[in-house]
């Protein structure tokens, strides 16, 4: 799927108390289908590695959350995600057709690599946390992770975690810095940014600063 991402740059910045801000300038950038599954990956690693930090920071958060996090990625009935990747750029027809896209490839399968840490952290988290009525549903979570552990370790190489994540708070593997991010100007608006437009009750003036 090709996406087309229009950026608006304001007169001041959001939100106002003014009921509509000039634009001064619109940049339209086109994401290719492989850009896409890249900023993807790179996206669903994030929200991993921050929701086992939260749980890190603060043991008494639901588990529910994690549960479904992480069942939605390891579990094969409801995971589409990488599998579909594969079907699609990791050919030997789409590097023909597509020869200049070989080191993005490359950063998907890094990417993709660099899941298997950040999974296998959280389902350890789930488990010290998982009440013994959902023990069940953590072993099958547990057997699904092994079958994708082998199969992506095997395929895309084995990365490891500093031995304590307490260390490394804040910072990421080398590898996922070097790793594919959509430039600043380019990336969508977080869920956080949607939000603090639509519900910010103590709105402030326009400033000077674009």
């Amino acid at each position: 799927m090709w996406i087309e991402r229009t950026i608006y740059t304001t007169a001041y910045k959001l939100p106002g108390i003014l009921r509509w801000f000039e634009v001064k300038s619109v940049f339209m950038v086109e994401i290719s289908p492989l850009e896409n599954a890249i900023e993807t990956m790179q996206l669903t690693n994030d929200k991993i590695n921050s929701m086992v930090q939260q749980h890190l920071d603060d043991p008494s958060l639901p588990i529910n959350p994690l549960s479904m996090l992480l069942n939605g990625i390891v579990d094969p009935a409801v995971m589409g995600g990488f599998a579909n990747y594969e079907k699609a750029f990791f050919t030997e027809r789409y590097l023909q057709e597509h020869p200049a896209a070989h080191e993005k490839i490359e950063k998907l399968k890094d990417l993709i690599a660099w899941q298997i840490p950040f999974l296998a952290e959280g389902i350890r988290i789930h488990g010290d946390k998982v009440t013994e009525a959902l023990r069940p549903f953590h072993e099958r979570m547990e057997a699904c992770f092994k079958q994708l552990k082998e199969k992506v370790e095997k395929q895309y190489g084995v990365r490891t975690m500093p031995s304590s994540l307490d260390d490394r708070r804040g910072s990421r593997p080398r590898s996922m810095v070097r790793s594919f991010t959509m430039p600043s100007s380019s990336r969508p608006l977080s869920v956080a940014s949607v939000s603090s437009l639509s519900s910010d009750s103590t709105p402030s003036r326009p400033g000077s600063d674009g």
